[in-house]
């Protein structure tokens, strides 16, 4: 097989191909596919005279072939930049993830919703928009689109937000944006068995040279699910409060064991879910700036933000013993149980927000 790739004058008897050059109307040789070819004739873009690889090599399809041949100076086997491809749609992919659902593609049909750019515009004038918690960047947009079931469609709640750029934004040329790092961070949190909004899409909007302009994530809401900001400690039980505090310190070791940090686990990322029998259910949303962390430095400098950004809130919303008790039980699950690393990491975390929040400090008397 080795000698093959280094002589493709000597094909073997199973591969070969006869090609036809498709930038070239003029060439009518006949196709022969082998089984070892990974390409179909119609998509091979290499003449035989100029093919350097045997044809289950071949990487390029045809649609992609770059320029036409009044204008090619260099071989077929040589051409690399698509530049007669059509340009990229605004949002890609995103109204083709919209349309994945059912009770999506229907609303989208009833509405005549043909693009993203026309979604966007049904949602200005129809839907109020949500308050931003974030509004002193002025640049995230959420609706919330709601739906009562129908003859023609189930209903749905679905929360809608957008990152505008006004002026597009070289920060994401070579990056992905929040919406897209945010689908994937909730798709990591499902595979580890925490609790998130069910993402159903995200699409982002570039110019030609890839700067960004806009981005948009779809998520599905969660019923009965408040802040945990928001929720008065009276209104809490003891129990409750104890399965709260037990569940959010599992989802966060849960996510610190894989290796992975939040980067804004605030109090208002959080939701708690009451059901029926009254026991609370705790659910994470709002993940754009998490990510996967593989020097251990960096690791637990994440680790100490994250826990940190708990115990931000919790200063002035929880007792101290619930703020112990919250403490000790992301130690048992995270398997810090000497009493040097759970020190180390307790005077790490109030650095740390000493120095990142110095507003929330009080200020001493002189």
């Amino acid at each position: 097989m080795l000698d093959d790739r280094l002589h493709p004058r000597r094909p073997t008897r199973h591969n070969v191909l006869n090609r036809t050059n498709h930038n070239h109307p003029t060439d009518h040789s006949p196709l022969r596919l082998s089984v070892s070819s990974p390409l179909p004739p119609a998509y091979c873009p290499l003449p035989t005279a100029y093919c350097p690889l045997p044809p289950a090599y071949c990487p390029l399809p045809t649609a992609y072939c770059p320029l036409p041949p009044a204008y090619c100076p260099l071989p077929t086997a040589y051409c690399l930049l698509p530049i007669a491809s059509p340009p990229l749609p605004p949002y890609i992919g995103l109204l083709n993830r919209l349309l994945a659902h059912a009770d999506l593609r229907s609303w989208l049909a009833d509405r005549a919703i043909a693009d993203t750019s026309s979604l966007i515009a049904w949602l200005d004038a129809h839907v109020a928009e949500r308050a931003n918690p974030d509004g002193e960047r002025g640049e995230t947009r959420i609706w919330i689109l709601s739906e009562p079931p129908s003859e023609t469609h189930p209903g749905f709640t679905v929360y809608v937000k957008c990152y505008e750029y006004p002026r597009p934004s070289l920060k994401f040329v070579l990056r992905a944006s929040k919406a897209r790092c945010e689908y994937r961070n909730a798709l990591a949190f499902q595979r580890l068995g925490i609790r998130t909004a069910e993402p159903l899409a995200w699409g982002e909007e570039r110019d030609r040279i890839g700067r960004l302009k806009r981005a948009v994530i779809v998520t599905r809401a969660i019923p009965g699910a408040q802040p945990l900001d928001a929720i008065h400690p009276s209104r809490a039980l003891n129990l409750a409060k104890r399965s709260v505090i037990r569940q959010l310190a599992e989802m966060t070791a849960a996510l610190h064991r894989a290796g992975r940090v939040h980067h804004d686990l605030h109090w208002r990322n959080v939701l708690v879910q009451t059901e029926q029998d009254n026991a609370p259910v705790v659910w994470w949303i709002d993940c754009p700036r998490g990510r996967r962390v593989l020097l251990p430095s960096r690791r637990t400098r994440g680790m100490v933000r994250d826990c940190a950004c708990l115990a931000r809130t919790a200063i002035t919303r929880a007792s101290p013993i619930d703020r112990l008790r919250l403490l000790v039980c992301y130690f048992r699950a995270i398997g810090r149980n000497r009493r040097r690393d759970r020190r180390q990491m307790l005077m790490a975390m109030e650095s740390y927000r000493t120095r990142k929040w110095p507003q929330d400090n009080p200020q001493k008397g002189n």
